[in-house]
């Protein structure tokens, strides 16, 4: 995938000449070492003169990628710990948010507030600061998928909807988390929290 399709051409050997170049054997299952000892001594019988090297097709191909599996691989657990991260922050954050606010919550109630408007007013200002970090995201994620593919050949074009869905799911994120802390104190009886102050 990293290098063009290269032309080809294909030539006939002589009987008993062989040239540098590959014999491929298909085989069914994937026990093939024992088949191995028929196969140098069918080698040997018709290139006495050769030395028997093999290797494994797949193990082969497996080897070409193993960069870009490891790249995947240690994307996917920096995005996990990153995600890990920024949910643990938002909770600590939202948590903090609601503390501070619980007597302006206390007193919304009072003067008749419902619990999705204090959900909203709670969730308003990280929906602001995520979107700001969204929209600055999108030109810095979408020049580095640019380089990033520039290493293929054969590539893909960027889509315009992982950009949406990925400010969705930030949203969710957002919304999850201060939902956990939010209707804590949404459902709070106002004399209660006024009292205590």
């Amino acid at each position: 995938l990293h290098q063009p399709v290269a032309p080809i051409a294909f030539f006939l050997m002589n009987d008993g000449e062989l040239e540098d170049g590959f014999f491929s054997l298909k085989m069914e299952g994937t026990d093939y070492p024992q088949h191995l000892p028929a196969i140098e001594a069918a080698f040997k019988a018709s290139f006495p003169d050769t030395v028997f090297e093999y290797f494994d097709m797949e193990a082969k191909y497996r080897e070409q990628y193993r960069a870009d599996d490891n790249f995947r691989r240690l994307n996917l657990a920096f995005t996990g710990i990153a995600f890990f991260i920024a949910c643990m922050g938002l909770l600590a954050l939202s948590l903090i948010i609601v503390e501070k606010r619980i007597v302006e919550i206390g007193i919304r109630k009072i003067l008749g507030s419902s619990v999705a408007e204090i959900l909203l007013l709670l969730s308003r200002d990280f929906l602001t600061l995520v979107l700001i970090g969204w929209m600055l995201a999108i030109p810095v994620t979408w020049y580095c998928l640019q380089i990033w593919l520039q290493n293929f050949a054969f590539r893909v074009e960027i889509t315009w909807w992982i950009f949406p869905l990925a400010g969705l799911a930030a949203i969710a994120m957002i919304v999850l988390s201060t939902g956990i802390n939010a209707p804590k104190a949404a459902l709070l009886n106002p004399a209660t929290i006024l009292k205590s102050e």
